[in-house]
C-alpha cells in the first residue's frame, strides 16, 4: 500500500510524461490514450475473421514508418518472409495474394515506394524457432541493446511455453509466461503488444452483438489480468449486421476498436474503416485516407 502523499507525487510525474507514450498514428486513439505506455502490456482481441492480425500489422507500419518507433515482431504462425510480404502488401495498398503471385504489374510504383519505406523503417522480425518465453525475452534484450526496440509485437501468445516449470496446467503455464513478460516490460521500459483471437459465437449476446466481453476475455486468457490496455476489434458487417445500433449508420467496410480495460484512463471506442483488399485499417475521421474501398478491376 502507498500513502496518498506518495501517490500524488507519482501522479504529478505521470502527468508530465503523458506526451511520452509511443504513438500508433491512429490520431483519435493516440489523443485519447497518449499512446502506448512504456512498461505495459497491450492486448488486441477479436473473434476469428475480425482482422486482429491485419490491424496489428497496420500498427507496426504506422508506429515504425510514421512515428519512428523501433518495433520487434514475433510471428509464431508465419515465417519472416511471409510476414514481411504482408507488411509490404498493406503499405503498398495491394492484395497480399496478388503480390505473392507477382500479379502487380500496374502497381510497381506503389510496391517500390513501400519497399523503400519499409527498408528504412526500424522493424525487426524474429526468426526464432523456439517458443519458450525465455528465448523470446533473450532476443528482445538483444533488440533493445542493438536496435533500441521499444515495442514488441507477439502473434501467437498461446504457443509460448515456460521451460522452468513442469507439472502445471497449460492455463497456469501461460499465466506464468504473462507474468514474466509483464515484469520484463516494466524493468526494461518496453511495451508488449499481443494479439489474441477468441472462438466464434453461434448467437448474439444480450446486446445483440457478437463482440467479446471483458469477462469472456478474462476467462479465455489469463494474460488479460496483467494487461494495462485491453482492446477488442469488432466488425458487425461480418455477421450480416448492416447498421450500427448506436449510430444508426451503415457498417459497410467499418469496424470498431473498443477499449474494454484501461489502467491509465477511461474506456472508449473508435470507429475504423476496413479495406479488405488492402488489409488496411484507419480511423473513419482520418482525412489522409479515402473511405471508399479499393476495387482491383476499376
Amino acid at each position: 500500500m502507498k500513502s496518498t502523499s506518495t501517490l500524488l507525487k507519482s501522479l504529478s510525474t505521470e502527468n508530465l510524461d503523458n506526451d511520452k507514450g509511443l504513438k500508433t498514428d491512429f490520431p483519435e486513439f493516440d489523443q485519447f490514450t497518449g499512446g502506448f505506455k512504456l512498461g505495459g502490456l497491450v492486448l488486441i482481441n477479436g473473434r476469428v475473421g475480425m482482422g486482429v492480425n491485419h490491424l496489428t500489422r497496420c500498427l507496426v507500419l504506422n508506429t515504425s514508418i510514421r512515428c519512428k518507433n523501433s518495433v520487434g515482431v514475433f510471428s509464431l504462425y508465419q515465417s519472416q518472409e511471409t510476414y514481411l510480404l504482408r507488411l509490404l502488401a498493406t503499405e503498398a495498398g495491394i492484395s497480399f495474394h496478388d503480390l505473392k503471385r507477382n500479379n502487380v504489374s500496374d502497381a510497381n510504383d506503389m510496391v517500390k515506394t513501400a519497399k523503400e519505406l519499409i527498408a528504412k523503417a526500424p522493424i525487426f522480425i524474429s526468426d526464432a524457432m523456439s517458443f519458450s518465453v525465455q528465448s523470446i525475452i533473450a532476443e528482445v534484450q538483444e533488440g533493445i541493446k542493438w536496435f533500441g526496440v521499444k515495442i514488441v509485437v507477439i502473434h501467437g501468445f498461446n504457443l509460448l511455453t515456460d521451460n522452468t516449470f513442469c507439472g502445471i496446467s497449460r492455463y497456469e503455464e501461460l499465466d506464468r509466461v504473462a507474468s514474466k513478460l509483464k515484469d520484463f516490460a516494466i524493468y526494461n521500459d518496453v511495451t508488449f503488444v499481443i494479439t489474441h483471437e477468441l472462438p466464434e459465437m453461434s448467437s448474439p449476446n444480450d446486446n445483440q452483438e457478437f463482440c467479446p466481453t471483458i469477462r469472456e476475455i478474462y476467462d479465455d486468457l489469463s494474460l488479460a489480468k496483467y494487461a494495462n490496455l485491453v482492446t477488442v476489434l469488432y466488425r458487425p458487417e461480418y455477421y450480416g449486421i448492416k447498421t450500427w445500433p448506436r449510430f444508426d449508420e451503415s457498417t459497410e467496410c467499418e469496424a470498431e476498436l473498443r477499449i474494454v480495460k484501461n489502467r491509465n484512463g477511461n474506456l472508449e471506442s473508435f470507429r475504423l474503416f476496413f479495406d479488405g483488399y488492402r488489409s488496411r485499417f484507419h480511423e473513419v475521421g482520418d482525412d489522409r485516407y479515402r473511405k471508399q474501398p479499393f476495387t482491383p478491376n476499376a
